[in-house]
């Protein structure tokens, strides 16, 4: 009769040890998997929602739809797209065509989207320089927000936006942070997302150029867009922006005043032709003709220029400007010559 094998103790206990080792390994590699799947279905920036266009062409196959996909930033993964899509059965129903497609969307709605074909989507467009009101006032006018509901959301929603404690509280905190740009949206699209939009295009817009130079003059964020909103309501000819912001930054540093008529105008609620000597007497904290330094926010949305300008002042010595038919203006140093620019272009 044979011996019977004998398995010894510490070889048992061993073994069973390398059985319990690979099975944790085999559940951790299996959640890893699953939180990687739910991961690569997800938004790649779910605050994100700057459209990129997808233009897809005729007979392209899946794979390169997925390459041109994660190369416009709007998927984690091309294979797992391919995979995905392989799964569904859906290989061949993406449609060929232009999208808009943001990178807040998740992996389901991008092939949802390329399966339904494109969208009609809606144009619309907020120049520079207009307040928070008009700004709301002209998306209902394009049919594309309601504008009390807007209002209110700008006030109470909740938004991503890096600069979000350093905005005054209550319904002006958006006030000039609303990028004026021409955007797309999809039919329907919310006015909590358009806010988070404009925000996001403005984020995009105030570059780490910007930053630095904000901290090399020693403002903060609300400060800069401060004078800028100041020199688009200001200014409208791009290459004298930076002449006017020239102008505010020597009367800042003079402790003078800085008398702009925009803030004024911001204060009455309307914008006059001709500002009357008892319109400068109106009491409120933007009134720069009563009141030192920077009123309390922005009075509008400025462009790019304007920001640039108020990060950017020349080196002039100038301290007042007049506005002159053509509307251009007149930078003066001294107020004798400042006077006499006022009486030969304001006659």
């Amino acid at each position: 009769m044979e011996p019977k094998a004998y398995i010894q103790p510490k070889t048992f206990k061993k073994t069973k040890l390398i059985v319990l080792v690979l099975l944790l390994a085999a559940v951790l590699v299996f959640l890893y998997g699953l939180i990687k799947i739910e991961q690569f279905k997800g938004p790649v920036e779910k605050d994100n929602y700057q459209y990129v266009v997808v233009d897809i062409k005729n007979n392209t196959g899946t794979a390169q739809i997925a390459q041109q996909l994660f190369d416009n930033g709007l998927i984690h993964n091309p294979v797992f797209f391919r995979l995905f899509v392989r799964n569904q059965g859906l290989d061949r129903h993406l449609k060929a065509g232009k999208y808009d497609l943001s990178p807040s969307m998740s992996l389901p709605e991008i092939i949802d989207r390329l399966q339904r074909g494109q969208l009609n989507l809606i144009s619309f467009t907020i120049p520079e320089g207009l307040t928070l009101e008009q700004i709301a006032a002209s998306l209902e006018r394009q049919g594309v927000a309601d504008a009390q509901v807007f209002l209110r959301l700008a006030e109470e929603g909740d938004f991503i936006f890096p600069w979000m404690d350093e905005l005054p509280e209550g319904p002006l905190r958006f006030e000039g942070f609303l990028f004026p740009d021409t955007y797309r949206i999809p039919e329907g699209f919310s006015e909590a997302g358009i806010i988070q939009m404009m925000l996001d295009r403005f984020k995009e817009v105030y570059s780490e150029e910007y930053k630095a130079k904000m901290n090399e003059l020693g403002m903060n964020i609300l400060e800069v867009v401060t004078l800028a909103s100041i020199i688009e309501r200001e200014i409208r000819k791009p290459e004298e922006q930076v002449l006017a912001s020239a102008v505010f930054h020597n009367r800042l540093n003079r402790k003078m005043r800085l008398e702009s008529c925009a803030t004024i105008q911001y204060a009455l609620g309307e914008v006059k032709e001709v500002l009357l000597y008892s319109d400068l007497e109106i009491v409120s904290p933007y009134n720069t003709y009563r009141n030192d330094g920077l009123p309390p926010g922005p009075i509008a949305a400025p462009g790019k220029g304007a920001i640039h300008a108020a990060l950017n002042p020349t080196d002039d010595d100038y301290l007042f400007f007049v506005a002159k038919p053509d509307g251009s203006h007149h930078f003066s140093k001294t107020l004798r010559e400042h006077e006499q620019a006022k009486n030969r272009y304001l006659r």
